[in-house]
């Protein structure tokens, strides 16, 4: 559905979805699990103090990597999967948003992810093109189907 948002019952998950609102959309979201573990973080984003910045990025990677090595819960089951596992998504996107508006970020390094810092994009990265799928776009067309109408 359109302007429609699929939300987990999950503390990292959650935040990320809750940074970007409060970065970008004006802080209209609220937590929808119970003791929600990073308001604090949340509320403090922009923080110039980078010692405060750098115990929200490990409190995040912690989380995610204590998650990874422990069966999934309630809290957090998102970490059962290559991509969550070996990617720290939360820490990034803080960092990233944080860049975007132009606030410092620390050289950021952790146990489980090295260099978290230097896993940031500098440059934005074009899409690229995929034949396939714009042959199938082609024959999707020719077959009635109109995306514009369906998302309208």
């Amino acid at each position: 559905m359109k302007n429609w948002i699929n939300r987990s019952k999950s503390h990292i998950g959650d935040f990320i979805i809750l940074l970007f609102d409060k970065v970008e959309g004006g802080n209209t979201l609220k937590p929808i699990v119970d003791d929600f573990a990073y308001q604090d973080i949340l509320d403090n984003w922009d923080s110039t103090d980078l010692t405060k910045v750098t115990a929200y990025l490990n409190q995040l990677c912690d989380d995610q990597v204590a998650q990874v090595a422990s069966p999934p819960s309630k809290m957090f089951f998102e970490f059962d999967n290559m991509n969550w596992q070996f990617t720290p998504y939360a820490a990034l996107m803080l960092l990233t948003l944080r860049a975007q508006h132009g606030l410092e970020n620390s050289d950021f390094e952790h146990p489980g992810f090295g260099n978290v810092t230097s896993l940031l994009l500098t440059q934005p990265v074009a899409p690229k093109k995929d034949e396939v799928l714009e042959q199938l776009v082609v024959k999707l067309h020719e077959q009635g189907f109109d995306e514009k109408a369906l998302l309208a």
